[in-house]
């Protein structure tokens, strides 16, 4: 019975449109899910995690934080969806484009 609740929960989600990425608790990059990219949030010399949207999924591709949960997480493409990377204080959030982004929530 519980999980056919969570199951119902989670299927009503909305199909996120977008990405919006947050590095040390500021916005640094949104990201449509309709367009394949990348994007690396930090820099190779230091903490850094590279996140890739492809075929309307987002993911962590390469992270150098040593306990690689964000690189392990699932895809994301749903509205209310989220990767975090609590060592680098990366947040990777599906929202819907018509919703407002509110850093302050994360």
């Amino acid at each position: 019975m519980i999980s056919a609740a969570c199951f119902i929960i989670y299927s009503t989600r909305d199909a996120g449109g977008l990405v919006v990425i947050t590095f040390g608790g500021e916005v640094i990059q949104e990201m449509p899910l309709n367009m394949d990219g990348s994007f690396l949030a930090g820099s190779k010399e230091s903490d850094y995690n590279l996140i890739v949207v492809e075929d309307g999924k987002a993911y962590v591709a390469e992270a150098n934080c040593a306990n690689q949960i964000c690189k392990n997480s699932k895809s994301i493409s749903k509205s209310g969806e989220v990767i975090t990377c609590i060592p680098h204080r990366l947040v990777v959030t599906v929202v819907s484009p018509e919703k407002e982004v509110d850093a302050v929530a994360y």
